[in-house]
């Protein structure tokens, strides 16, 4: 796979392609499947509903008490990462609570702490912002909170990189956090969750996810940016 970071790929033109497509780990439109476009495959019966007209289609729905949750295994494709792209289009519906405080947009972990490889979720802890955790070769797990929540109701695209050098996490295109962070990410057996932290049935997404991607060796955003108004391209 090609290494490599850039500021901003912005909002590509339909022709234009992802320049970073072969380091591609999965990319997810869940326009009324779970058929990825960089072949992983997917278990889950998930629902799915409108995005907002004129916005990208079908989306990932999960309704309170009604969670939409699917799995998936990385295997070697996630082996030796220290550069990546973690990133999706996100709705949160309704605020934590304490019987579900830490749901997950995305999470490579088991249910309990400290044992996700890598974790993307809104925290109740810290008033419902953004936190990414993960873990490295040496077993060191690393938390890095913000003190940005997602406005309830409204799409937003939340990214996390990493370029060798620093970790980064965007808010709807706004750095919300930037530190050092050169760590090589640990790669246990541990399944890929979307929808849901790890394995704890309580700690389910509230809301709709749409263009998940994840892209490893590649740091696409290393400074505040316009959000994509496209899907994502596939080649």
């Amino acid at each position: 796979m090609r290494s490599g970071m850039i500021g901003f790929l912005g909002a590509q033109p339909p022709s234009a392609g992802d320049p970073y497509w072969e380091s591609v780990v999965s990319l997810q439109h869940f326009d009324n499947d779970i058929v990825d476009e960089a072949g992983l495959m997917w278990t889950g019966s998930p629902s799915y509903s409108d995005s907002p007209v004129p916005v990208f289609g079908k989306e990932l729905s999960s309704p309170l008490g009604s969670p939409s949750v699917i799995s998936t295994t990385l295997g070697s494709r996630w082996d030796g990462v220290s550069q990546f792209t973690i990133e999706a289009f996100v709705t949160q519906s309704a605020p934590t609570t304490t019987s579900n405080q830490f749901p997950g947009i995305i999470s490579k972990r088991t249910e309990g702490l400290p044992t996700d490889d890598f974790s993307l979720i809104v925290a109740y802890t810290i008033g419902d912002a953004i936190n990414f955790s993960c873990t490295d070769t040496a077993g060191v797990r690393r938390s890095f909170s913000t003190s940005t929540a997602l406005s309830i109701g409204v799409r937003t695209h939340v990214a996390v990189t990493a370029d060798g050098s620093f970790l980064r996490i965007f808010v709807g295109g706004a750095m919300v956090l930037e530190t050092a962070f050169s760590a090589t990410l640990r790669n246990n057996s541990y399944p890929v969750y979307v929808g849901r932290t790890g394995t704890a049935t309580n700690l389910n997404w509230v809301g709709k996810i749409d263009e998940l991607r994840i892209t490893r060796d590649v740091a696409r955003y290393t400074e505040p940016f316009t959000p994509p108004s496209a899907p994502f391209q596939n080649y």
